[in-house]
This record gives C-alpha cells, structure tokens and sequence, in this order.
C-alpha cells in the first residue's frame, strides 16, 4: 500500500511540474461609498502583467439584474483558461468573510474575477496556475 501511495504521490509531482503557481492578492476597502482595490502578484513571470485594475458594482444575484444587493468583482489577471486554485481570506479568522455567500470567484471577459459581498470588502488571496511556457498575459 505504501508502494502504491508513493507511486502515486511520484506521478503527480511530475504531471504537476509542466506548471506553476503565481499568487494573486486582492486588497479592497471602502471608503463613504468609494472602492478602492490593489491587485498584486509578487511572484508572476508574465512579462506584460498590468495590474491596474478596474472594479466593478454589479448585482449580487446574477440571475437576477434588479437585486438591491450589489457586491464588488475585481479581474485578477488571470486568464480563464487556466484555473484559478483556493480563495484564501486574510485573517483567516475574518468572520464576516465566508465563501461562497460574501466572497468568491468566477470567470467573465476572458479571465477571472473575485467578488465580495459587503460587510466582506476585504483581503483575498489565490494563485494562478499556468502552464510552465506561458511569459506573457493575454486575455
């Protein structure tokens, strides 16, 4: 059984090695009604990474454009083909943060987007996975 673990364990590590995990951290506050957000990626190898970006208010239920609830969605620069990986809130122990009802990820315009749903205007972190070849960010 060990054998077999270790078998495993070993491919994995190599299917894995064809890529590579670039952070992404989102810090959002807002300030009497006016967002402000930074995007940073301190490790990434993508030579043309812009990280101004432009947030957006946009309705919280998505299939219905009339909700009251408006929640903030920010593009993290990384294109939706490649996978977006575990959102993280910073502090952990953040307890107006909770995913899936005030925060979460989803892809729109070609690439990925985190959302946060107030009282949970906050610090997210993920990372990107990119295939090991890819220098240069395009959406």
């Amino acid at each position: 059984m060990f054998i077999a673990l270790l078998i495993l364990f070993t491919l994995l590590n190599i299917s894995d090695a064809a890529f590579r995990y670039e952070n992404r951290t989102l810090t959002c506050q807002t300030d009497n009604g006016v967002d402000k957000c930074v995007l940073t990626a301190p490790d990434s190898k993508l030579q043309n990474l812009n990280l101004e970006i432009n947030c957006r208010r946009e309705p919280a239920d998505e299939k219905n454009s009339q909700s009251k609830k408006m929640r903030l969605a920010c593009p993290i620069r990384c294109p939706k083909d490649y996978e977006v990986h575990v959102l993280n809130k910073i502090p952990s122990s953040n307890r107006k943060c909770t995913k899936y009802y005030t925060y979460g990820k989803y892809q729109a315009e070609n690439e990925w987007y985190i959302w946060m749903l107030e009282p949970c205007i906050s610090t997210i972190s993920t990372h990107c996975r990119y295939p090991e070849e890819v220098l240069t960010f395009s959406v």
